[in-house]
């Protein structure tokens, strides 16, 4: 229920009060909006996610680009060093905590970085931010920021393939230990090697179904399930965005997984 209004404060009494408010804010600084630390990185049971949502505009966030790079922490957001380019994109956290969860795993320390996967739009920075690094840039060189609204993969730069990763030569990669295993899905084919087998197995005539968040691929003798939600590798401590099983011949292996760009 609401309060009912006061109609006894006098005006003047309304301004001290607005007054010391505005003081007290000054001295105790703004806190959360909602009082909270963002997502922890422990729910890690492959629930798949909801749909993202722009919370600013309500709009549906389909499509998003992929970024891949370097992660430098920076205080509302970063840097982000792209993989091929070397380009650096100031990054815009709109993660609601999800960035923040990452950077305190795999950046402990100031100055720290890692390697990263984010979910993201393209944006051209405002004509009044055009500094970067010592020197300005010139008002006809167009400058782009990524907005991002969900991190889908991490880990520490000497834990992973990282940008090393051939990303453009399949859909999908799982991979899991104890026994140590690898698949490896395109559009029409897959492949499987693990520790406890004598070669890699090849599969053809494949088919997909479901989409990018819940995939499930199946060959005579192989089908391979991604699914979206949070998943750690236990050797690496590498961070996931896709949890996988695989059954060959009705062996099943559980493991983690990585979108590519086919």
């Amino acid at each position: 229920m609401r309060a009912p209004d006061s109609r006894s404060d006098s005006p003047l009494l309304r301004l001290l009060s607005l007054v010391a408010c505005f003081f007290l804010l000054l001295a105790a600084g703004c806190p959360a909006q909602n009082g909270t630390q963002g997502p922890s990185l422990h729910s890690e049971d492959g629930t798949a996610r909801n749909p993202l949502q722009d919370n600013e505009s309500g709009e549906s966030l389909d499509n998003l680009e992929t970024f891949r790079g370097l992660f430098f922490a920076r205080k509302g957001g970063g840097i982000l060093t792209l993989c091929g380019s070397g380009n650096e994109l100031k990054v815009q956290d709109r993660t609601e905590g999800g960035l923040e969860a990452v950077v305190r795993e795999f950046a402990p320390s100031q100055g720290d970085a890692f390697f990263v996967e984010l979910l993201g739009r393209r944006v051209v920075r405002p004509p009044h931010d055009r500094t970067q690094g010592a020197f300005p840039v010139p008002p006809e060189v167009q400058l782009t920021d990524a907005v991002v609204f969900e991190a889908i993969h991490a880990s520490f730069v000497m834990e992973s393939l990282g940008c090393r990763e051939q990303y453009s030569t399949f859909s999908f990669k799982a991979r899991g230990n104890e026994p140590g295993w690898m698949a490896q899905a395109e559009p029409s084919r897959m492949s499987f090697y693990a520790m406890d087998l004598p070669q890699t197995l090849l599969f053809r005539n494949v088919e997909r179904t479901g989409d990018d968040d819940n995939a499930v691929y199946r060959a005579d003798g192989m089908t391979l399930t991604v699914t979206r939600g949070w998943c750690r590798d236990t050797m690496s401590g590498e961070l996931f965005g896709w949890t996988a099983e695989a059954d060959v011949d009705g062996t099943v292996y559980r493991g983690c997984a990585v979108r590519g760009d086919l």
